[in-house]
């Protein structure tokens, strides 16, 4: 269903970013600078717009997004829209993209989720995270290909995603979750995850695991299981 640029978290070689074709459309969820010389690679033939899902504001997440916003209007000629959850991300998007990236006024626009409407998308679904960004963090429920996609971005609960898969009436479900090696707050630990992605799974979802920070300890401990690991663009 989604393709991704990196799979990493933070602090690795590639940082999480998935991305779908929908028709003229380009759907990139997050967009880390570390993306970009892949993302220059892509075709875009009958591509018209590009949009950007932002799942909150952390750099491993949005570093990249001036720099493609600069690309998309200077060498492919394409308007991108960021998809903002909130108020308060798409205030601190807009001054970022105006006052330090100096985005060209018309390279780019912002429109809430609230007032977001395409076939593709779904709903924007709040989760838990850093407590610095409370209140900002999020995952996205879309329509990939008549399949629902159910998408993660940096959670320690899998509690709304689970909700938000039992709620949609569609029979072909795939939730891409991040999962973490070691224990941290801010994260999904696999240990203690591990059963509750099985039973899913054994309920029909397809399950791909991303941001991952040890991806060699995350291989073993799901070695055995039909969970895996999404593969990344070369």
């Amino acid at each position: 269903m989604l393709k991704f640029f990196g799979k990493g978290s933070a602090f690795a070689d590639d940082n999480t970013c998935a991305y779908f074709k929908d028709g003229k459309d380009m759907i990139l969820i997050d967009f880390s600078l570390e993306a970009f010389p892949k993302f220059r690679k892509i075709d875009f033939d009958g591509i018209e717009t590009i949009y950007i899902l932002i799942t909150h504001t952390h750099g491993d997440h949005i570093s990249g997004i001036g720099t493609l916003i600069h690309y998309a209007y200077f060498i492919l000629k394409l308007p991108v829209i960021i998809v903002s959850p909130t108020p308060k991300i798409m205030e601190h998007m807009t001054y970022l993209f105006d006052k330090l990236e100096g985005c060209h006024k018309d390279a780019y626009s912002i429109v809430l989720t609230e007032n977001f409407h395409k076939h593709w998308f779904i709903d924007a679904i709040p989760t838990i995270h850093a407590e610095t960004h409370t209140g900002n963090c999020f995952g996205y429920g879309l329509l990939v290909k008549n399949n629902l996609v159910v998408y993660t971005g940096d959670t320690n609960t899998l509690e709304p995603f689970i909700t938000f898969l039992k709620s949609q009436n569609i029979d072909c479900k795939y939730l891409y979750t991040e999962i973490s090696a070691y224990n941290k707050d801010v994260h999904l630990y696999i240990e203690d995850n591990l059963d509750i992605l099985l039973a899913l799974q054994e309920q029909g979802v397809n399950i791909y695991v991303m941001h991952l920070d040890d991806e060699q300890k995350i291989s073993s401990i799901i070695k055995g299981t039909d969970l895996k690991i999404v593969d990344t663009q070369p």
